[in-house]
């Protein structure tokens, strides 16, 4: 009998066959694709280059939708399948081993950050992003260009409104770029390796504006997921008014740093407190790096990477104060995961402070059975404050 507990943070499974090959994937709540292999993946495999790669590099690779297949159907290939989002990582990982393919590695990278010095491939294919900024889109063509092997190719797949800005970022970079295949709401575009030396990375690659929240100014980047108007308009000022005053917490835990908005805004309301923050997008740790060494350079901030709060070394009963968002897009065992994991953090005075979307107080803190005494202490906008105590 399996009695093993089911991953909280598993959303789905499926199945999917191509060219002859059938994969299985276990997949997480909140990663692109949950439910099936979207359109521009299929046709992105269905139009690959030609021959057989030694090497290859799935940029965005998400659970492994588009480079595990590959990696299936090319079994003497090396296949590196990175992503700037760890929880997609970690899956990814899971589903390499599921299907076993011992010739993928899975690793956390911002673009093409944490490729190692004097790897070259024969293909890097990606999906790339539909919010993604013009930086980006010159790192994409030029960066990949420079890790292309003689001979190879960056091949994509866009969404066709992202086409009259891929074209003019390859012209403005003297880069050829071929439109090979097309579908309803994609565009296969291609570029082969060219000699054509590379211009110095971009210092604002992802940066998309900057706005003010307590008289503090954030850079914030282009594609962070969940940074919508309705976060700056009502979920962080509604947040900030409901965060103890009275209190004076020593150590601090904000799940989820984004750019950096909420542990910075705890270290000016308590500059003699530890705050530790961490996020799973890489892109949001980089930022929140970024706004704390500008504003903040001799703080005590702590910026961690990591999947989730489980893997985390942090000491129980060890925080006085957690700041955690609950995202609309994880489910019900996922939330109770993190609530218990956070609850056991919490020294004996301490709290956690919560805000959700009135749908997911409804739907997973109703009624909560978990460990600790979860109170409602503010609503507004669709929106609901909560706090946990032990």
């Amino acid at each position: 009998m399996n009695t093993a507990k089911p991953d909280p943070w598993k959303k789905s499974s499926l199945s999917f066959e191509w060219k002859g090959q059938r994969l299985d994937y276990d997949i997480p709540h909140d990663v692109f694709s949950t439910q099936w292999i979207d359109d521009g993946t299929r046709l992105l495999l269905d139009h690959l280059p030609g021959g057989a790669p030694d090497r290859f590099l799935d940029l965005g690779c998400g659970y492994g939708a588009l480079g595990l297949p590959i990696a299936r159907l090319h079994p003497g290939a090396e296949a590196l399948l990175v992503d700037r989002d760890l929880l997609a990582v970690k899956w990814a990982a899971k589903n390499a081993e599921r299907n076993r393919l011992p010739n993928v590695r899975c690793i956390g990278s911002l673009g093409f950050d944490s490729i190692e010095p004097g790897q070259k491939f024969d293909w890097i294919l990606c999906n790339v992003p539909a919010r993604i900024g013009p930086p980006f889109m010159r790192m994409l063509l030029e960066g990949g260009n420079g890790l292309l092997k003689p001979g190879g190719e960056l091949r994509m797949v866009i969404i066709r409104d992202l086409l009259p800005l891929l074209e003019s970022t390859a012209e403005s970079t003297g880069l050829k770029l071929d439109q090979l295949a097309s579908g309803p709401r994609h565009l296969i575009l291609g570029l082969t390796q060219s000699d054509r030396a590379s211009s110095s990375p971009d210092a604002d690659l992802y940066l998309r504006d900057r706005v003010e929240i307590e008289g503090i100014p954030f850079d914030r980047p282009f594609d962070l997921g969940g940074d919508d108007p309705k976060r700056l308009r009502s979920i962080l000022p509604l947040f900030l008014e409901t965060l103890p005053r009275n209190s004076n917490p020593g150590r601090i835990l904000c799940v989820k740093s984004a750019y950096g908005a909420l542990p910075l805004l705890c270290h000016k309301r308590w500059p003699e407190a530890e705050v530790i923050t961490f996020d799973r997008d890489l892109l949001g740790a980089r930022f929140t790096l970024r706004n704390l060494e500008s504003r903040f350079p001799t703080s005590s901030v702590k910026v961690l990477e990591s999947p989730g709060l489980e893997e985390l070394p942090l000491d129980p009963e060890s925080f006085d104060l957690i700041t955690y968002e609950v995202s609309p897009s994880i489910g019900a065992l996922a939330v109770s995961d993190d609530l218990s994991r956070m609850h056991s953090l919490l020294t004996s005075s301490g709290g956690a402070h919560i805000i959700a979307h009135d749908r997911s107080y409804r739907d997973f803190l109703i009624g909560w059975r978990g460990p600790g005494r979860l109170t409602r202490i503010a609503g507004r906008d669709g929106l609901t404050v909560l706090q946990m105590t032990r």
